[in-house]
């Protein structure tokens, strides 16, 4: 949302709206945290709901969709599909499309009004996994190691790499959704389906099926069936590509909001 409204993507033709699902002082907090890391400019509407009676009953949006409204306030889309947590980016290209329809169009070129995603074949390698830290050591501690996982994933490209990449992956998502329901951080123990952490929790679990699909691909393969499963080179660019840009948006997104809240 960001990127749509930087740059002169669509200009002051498109308002956006940011609505932070934690409630009071602590979706305030996070409200004011986003604002600052992503330097919003006055085209988006950044803001919180301050009691839970006024939360939204048909759950989290954002990764999950867009709610998108007409120039006379109509729906347009009360969820558009396919969501970034299904498809990624191609999430974003779905409500270009659909503003295409209305008669807005992008005033700047490519697709990308979120980021991440990944490249076509025979693009640039994968980039560095810089996860910054969120101030909770043993989560700092996980974060480095996946940094290390993922840079023998990027240099090995084996199926071994990728192996130790999804399990110290599926530890980490175990361990900081224990930190969530301990603290009840945005409300992911008491507030079920409408917590603050729905969309990290399933961007975990569409991550996990992400590392899975490419660890089966390789499994499938005839290197792979000749006891090459350690050999380099046996994941693709485009997997190792898509993965890490995956887990570097996950950082920079889901991460960044729980710095300094988990004790």
């Amino acid at each position: 949302m960001a990127a749509w409204a930087h740059g002169g993507s669509y200009g002051d033709r498109v308002r956006f709206l940011m609505l932070c699902v934690e409630t009071g002082a602590s979706g305030l907090r996070t409200a004011k945290a986003f604002g600052k890391e992503f330097r919003l400019p006055a085209t988006v509407v950044n803001g919180y709901i301050e009691s839970k009676s006024e939360l939204p009953r048909f759950g989290q949006l954002g990764c999950g969709g867009f709610v998108v409204l007409g120039r006379h306030g109509e729906f347009v889309a009360a969820r558009t599909v396919p969501s970034y947590l299904d498809r990624g980016a191609l999430a974003f290209a779905a409500v270009e499309a659909l503003l295409a329809g209305l008669g807005v169009q992008r005033s700047t070129p490519a697709t990308g009004g979120g980021g991440g995603g990944s490249e076509g074949k025979g693009g640039a390698a994968a980039a560095p996994l810089l996860l910054a830290a969120v101030a909770h050591a043993q989560m700092d501690r996980e974060h480095e190691g996946l940094a290390d996982a993922a840079d023998a994933l990027r240099q090995q490209r084996s199926l071994a790499s990728l192996r130790r990449l999804r399990r110290e992956w599926a530890e980490h998502c175990a361990h900081e959704e224990a930190l969530f329901e301990q603290h009840d951080f945005a409300g992911h123990r008491s507030r079920g389906d409408l917590a603050g952490t729905a969309s990290h929790v399933k961007h975990h679990r569409a991550l996990l099926a992400s590392m899975d699909a490419a660890v089966q691909s390789c499994e499938e393969g005839a290197e792979c069936s000749r006891g090459g499963c350690c050999a380099p080179g046996l994941v693709s660019d485009e997997s190792v590509r898509r993965i890490l840009g995956e887990l570097q948006q996950h950082g920079d997104v889901y991460d960044a909001a729980y710095v300094g809240r988990l004790g």
